[in-house]
């Protein structure tokens, strides 16, 4: 697949519910950033790490996207234009935070601790501050799609679409 076909657009008319089956078995990663150059960075980074990734330039296109597609990673860019924290991101990552069998990716600012540490608090897989190369993420997203592979493994049941459940929790 070309990288082209393994980036899913998403805009909100175009949002549907989509399964692993539905895109021949492929894991998704949610990429979640204001800046379009970050966002296409981030979703290069994931594709090349195994996942086929779904991209939001905000915080209520990417709630949406939790709640209508199976996803097993999302990450998550706190730098938004002029260095400040979008807005409702932190409302989106605490959200994220809850949704169990979702590997969070938080990508923050360089030498803010408080921000670090309500991160970590929140329990993500990852908080990666002042994070410039891709390269190194790319690696990470490789591990977290060996991770969701034998998470899923060691299921009893076939993976499913995500309930109401999930919906209900925001």
């Amino acid at each position: 697949m070309t990288h082209s076909q393994q980036e899913l657009a998403v805009s909100q008319a175009d949002l549907g519910v989509v399964t692993p089956q539905a895109i021949g078995g492929q894991f998704q990663c949610l990429v979640v950033a204001t800046r379009a150059a970050r966002r296409d960075g981030l979703s290069s980074a994931a594709r090349d790490g195994g996942w086929v990734t779904v991209s939001c330039r905000d915080a209520a296109e990417a709630r949406h996207c939790v709640q209508t597609m199976y996803l097993q990673l999302a990450v998550v860019d706190l730098d938004g234009a002029g260095g400040a924290v979008p807005t409702g991101f932190p409302e989106l990552v605490e959200y994220l935070a809850s949704v169990s069998d979702l590997l969070l990716v938080v990508c923050g600012h360089e030498g803010r601790p408080h921000e670090e540490l309500w991160v970590r608090q929140l329990g993500t897989w990852l908080y990666l501050p002042g994070l410039e190369d891709g390269s190194e993420l790319a690696t990470l997203c490789g591990e977290a799609r060996e991770l969701a592979e034998r998470m899923i493994a060691s299921r009893q049941v076939p993976v499913k679409p995500l309930e109401l459940s999930r919906q209900t929790k925001s």
